[in-house]
């Protein structure tokens, strides 16, 4: 499955905006202390902690585009490819799925047709002593 692919898919959707969620909704400090500032703190200042924007900057990061410094860069980099992650893990098993459904549908017709494949065995080579 190729990143084009994934970057676009629900399940990529889902979990970017489940990492996005985590980030927004941490709780408040205990009183007389605060958070340090973070990467993240700085991309939500932006606007940018919302699905399609971390999105098209991720995009821009892959084609070196980005004008971002380093740390923000690296912050999208971490946040997308959790949820690349994620969404890859959820797709693979149907991918896999369909790809053995095909394969036994083939075995099923040559079966069927009386054309199996027939093993042929490699010929064993002489060791020829010198």
């Amino acid at each position: 499955m190729k990143t084009k692919e994934l970057l676009e898919s629900k399940e990529f959707v889902a979990a970017l905006q489940a990492n996005i969620d985590t980030f927004n909704n941490r709780p408040l400090p205990p009183k007389g202390a605060y958070y340090r500032r973070t990467p993240y703190d700085e991309l939500k200042k932006l606007d940018m902690m919302n699905v399609e924007a971390l999105r098209r900057e991720y995009i821009h990061i892959m084609l070196k585009e980005s004008k971002l410094s380093s740390s923000l860069r690296k912050a999208v980099n971490d946040i997308v490819y959790a949820a690349l992650y994620k969404a890859w893990q959820k797709l693979q098993p149907k991918q896999e799925d369909e790809a053995k459904a095909k394969k036994d549908a083939k075995s099923l017709a040559n079966s069927v047709a009386g054309t199996t494949a027939a093993v042929i065995p490699k010929r064993k080579r002489k060791n020829k002593q010198v």
